[in-house]
C-alpha cells in the first residue's frame, strides 16, 4: 500500500478518517510539547512571540505534521504492508524515516519538495520587513491628525483590512457590529478602536487606509502614531535575534523532530509578522510614556502572537488593567492555539478573562487550565440568528454551499456537489455562496468547476438562503454552527488530505454529519435527525444594552492562576 502524507495529498477515506480520529489526542500532545519546548528553551518575554511557541495551526505546519506521524506510525504498527510514503517536504522526510525505521519497515520515503522556505527566504523575509516599515512609518507621517485620547480610554483590539470602510468613509465592523448602537452617548465617546492592518500589499493601499482612518467619525488608536522610526529599527533587529533562543529540541514521541520544528523557527527570522507583532508591545509602551490611561482592554483573543503581544505588553506597562479576551467567532478545535494551555497562563500572555458567545463554548475553554476565568459576550457577528424573519422560513429544496476562505477545501466541497446532483437528478438546485474574501470572477478563475450549471451564485444575503435550505454544505465556517441551530441539517466535507475542519465537533446534540462522497449526503438527507430549533441564547448570546455594559464591565484580575494541568 501507498500513504500519501502531503499537505495537499490525497489519502484512503478510511486514512482520512482515522487521521481525524487521532487529531483530538495529538492535538493535547502538540500542547505539552510546546511547553517542553518552552521550558527546555527558557522562553520568556518577547520570545513567546515566536510563531513556534503559539500553536496557530493557521500558519505552523507542526500539528499538522503530528498528526501525519501518528497515521504513519498506527498504519506500521498494525503491521500493514507500506511500500511508498509521498511527503512534500525534504525535512519531513527525514523524520518519516526515521519513523520508519523504529519499525524495521522497507517502506519508500518519496519526497516532492514544495519548497516552503525559498532559498533566499531570509532576504524575502527582510525586504518585507522593510517595505512594511517604510509604509508604516511613512504614510501617517503624510497623512496628519493623530488622535490623543482626553480621559478613560476603551480600547478595542481589532482588524482593518482594504475593504474596511464603505464608499462614503463609514467603518464596516466586522468585529464588534452592535457594540456602539447599545451604548450611552457618554460610553461612545470612551470607545476607540486599535487595529492592526491586515492584507495590504501595495503603498496605494496603506496611503487609502491611513486615509480613511484619518477622516472616519471613530475614534482611532493607530500604533503607527505613536511609535518612533527607533523602534522600527529595534524590532527588525529582534526578528533575527528571537528565533536564536529556540536551540534545545525535544523528542516527540521517542522520535527526533528537529526538521519540523526548526523550519517554524527558520520561517520567523525577519519574518514582518514578527516585526509587527514586536512593534504592538512597543505601542503599549508609549501609550504609557504619553499618560494615555486605559479603562478595560478587550483583546479579539485568537492566542495568536499578537494578542500575546498584548498581553505581555499590559502586564508590564499596565498591570492594574483588566484584559477581556473576547473569542466572538466559531471554528474547529483543530485550531489550538485558542484554548489557553497552563504554561501561557504562567507566562502572562493570556487575558485575565475570555469571553465566549454563549454558554455552550464555556466548558470548552477549561479544557487545559480548570481555573480560566470564562464568562458570556454578546454575540456581535451572529445577531441574525435573533431577527424574527429568519426563524420561520418555508423551507424549499435548496442545498446551500457556503465555501470556506481555503481554496483546496472548497475544490472537495465542489467536486463532491458535482457528483451530488448526479445522484439527486434536479430534486435539488444548487445553490453557492463564495467566502467575502473573493468576488466570484476570481473563485472561479481558481476554481472553473463552478462554470458547471448544477449551481447557481447568490447576490442575496446569507441568511435569505440560510434560514430556507433543506441542506447546508461546508466546512470549518461558523454558518455551519448557526444553520444546525435553525434546524437545517449541515454536511460537513471530510477532507482527503487531512484532519476534518470541524466546527461542531463537540456539538453532538445538533443535526450534523461528516460526510465523504455524495452517497454519504444521500444517506444523510434520507435520515431521520430532529429537525428542531435550539435554544439559540445558549449558542449565541444576544446583543442588549445589558449584555454589552457588562462585556465592558471591569472586574477584578486573578492574582494567581491555580489549579492548571492538562488532563
Amino acid at each position: 500500500m501507498e500513504l500519501d502524507l502531503r499537505k495537499n495529498g490525497k489519502m484512503t477515506i478510511d486514512q482520512a478518517k482515522e487521521i481525524t480520529e487521532n487529531e483530538p489526542e495529538v492535538r493535547k500532545e502538540y500542547t505539552n510539547y510546546i511547553g517542553e519546548l518552552a521550558k527546555a528553551n527558557k522562553i520568556s518575554d518577547l520570545k513567546w512571540l515566536l510563531q513556534v511557541t503559539c500553536r496557530n495551526t493557521h500558519l505552523s505546519l507542526i500539528h499538522d505534521r503530528f498528526c501525519r506521524l501518528r497515521l504513519l506510525d498506527r498504519v506500521l504498527k498494525r503491521g500493514d504492508v507500506l511500500a511508498k510514503v509521498f511527503v512534500d517536504s525534504s525535512g519531513f522526510g527525514r523524520v518519516c524515516e526515521r519513523a520508519i525505521e523504529k519499525h524495521n519497515s522497507k517502506a519508500e520515503v518519496i519526497v516532492n519538495d514544495s519548497k516552503r522556505l525559498g532559498r533566499f527566504y531570509i532576504f524575502t523575509n527582510l525586504i518585507k520587513s522593510l517595505y512594511v516599515i517604510f509604509n508604516l512609518f511613512l504614510w501617517p507621517k503624510i497623512i496628519s491628525g493623530k488622535r490623543i485620547p482626553v480621559g478613560p480610554v476603551i480600547f478595542l483590539d481589532s482588524f482593518l483590512f482594504i475593504d474596511s470602510f464603505d464608499n462614503n468613509g463609514e467603518l464596516k465592523d466586522r468585529y464588534y457590529p452592535g457594540l456602539i448602537e447599545n451604548l450611552p452617548e457618554s460610553e461612545i465617546k470612551k470607545v476607540w478602536y486599535a487595529p492592526n492592518l491586515i492584507g495590504l500589499r501595495t503603498a496605494k493601499q496603506y496611503r487609502s487606509i491611513f486615509k480613511s482612518i484619518k477622516s472616519a467619525p471613530q475614534n482611532f488608536l493607530m500604533k503607527e502614531d505613536w511609535l518612533k522610526l527607533s523602534d522600527y529599527l529595534v524590532a527588525l533587529y529582534f526578528t533575527f535575534k528571537l528565533p536564536k533562543s529556540i536551540h534545545i529540541l525535544p523528542l516527540w514521541n521517542g522520535i527526533k523532530v528537529d526538521e519540523i520544528v526548526m523550519e517554524e523557527v527558520n520561517i520567523d527570522k525577519g519574518s514582518h509578522a514578527l516585526l509587527v507583532s514586536i512593534l504592538f508591545h512597543m505601542f503599549f509602551k508609549r501609550l504609557k510614556e504619553h499618560n494615555v490611561k486605559l479603562e478595560i482592554v478587550i483583546d479579539w483573543s485568537e492566542n495568536q502572537v499578537l494578542d500575546r503581544s498584548l498581553n505581555l505588553a499590559m502586564k508590564k506597562y499596565y498591570p492594574d488593567i483588566v484584559v477581556k479576551g473576547y473569542q466572538g467567532y466559531v471554528v474547529p478545535d483543530y485550531y489550538a492555539c485558542k484554548d489557553p494551555a497552563p504554561y501561557e497562563d504562567y507566562a502572562n500572555t493570556v487575558p485575565d478573562e475570555i469571553c465566549v458567545i454563549g454558554q455552550a463554548f464555556y466548558k470548552d475553554k477549561k479544557k487545559y487550565c480548570a481555573n480560566t476565568k470564562v464568562s458570556t459576550a454578546p454575540a456581535f457577528r451572529f445577531s441574525n440568528i435573533h431577527n424574527p424573519t429568519y426563524l420561520n422560513c418555508t423551507k424549499c429544496p435548496e442545498i446551500f454551499i457556503v465555501l470556506p476562505i481555503s481554496l483546496p477545501e472548497s475544490k472537495e466541497i465542489v467536486d463532491m456537489c458535482i457528483k451530488l446532483e448526479q445522484v439527486l437528478k434536479g430534486q435539488y438546485s444548487f445553490i453557492i455562496k463564495q467566502h467575502p474574501s473573493y468576488t466570484k470572477e476570481r473563485l472561479i478563475s481558481a476554481l472553473p468547476e463552478l462554470l458547471d450549471n448544477s449551481f447557481k451564485f447568490s447576490d442575496k444575503s446569507l441568511y435569505e438562503h440560510l434560514c430556507r435550505c433543506s441542506l447546508l454544505v461546508s466546512s470549518s465556517s461558523s454558518v455551519c454552527l448557526e444553520a444546525t441551530v435553525l434546524g437545517i441539517p449541515v454536511a460537513i466535507v471530510g477532507s482527503l488530505s487531512g484532519s476534518v475542519m470541524n466546527p461542531l465537533a463537540n456539538l453532538e446534540e445538533l443535526p450534523w454529519k461528516i460526510c465523504y462522497n455524495e452517497i454519504d449526503i444521500v444517506e444523510f438527507l434520507d435520515s431521520d435527525f430532529p429537525k428542531k430549533k435550539q435554544d439559540i441564547d445558549f449558542y449565541f448570546e444576544p446583543i442588549t444594552p445589558d449584555s454589552v455594559k457588562k462585556f465592558l464591565m471591569q472586574s477584578h484580575k486573578i492574582s494567581e492562576i491555580e489549579n492548571c494541568g492538562l488532563s
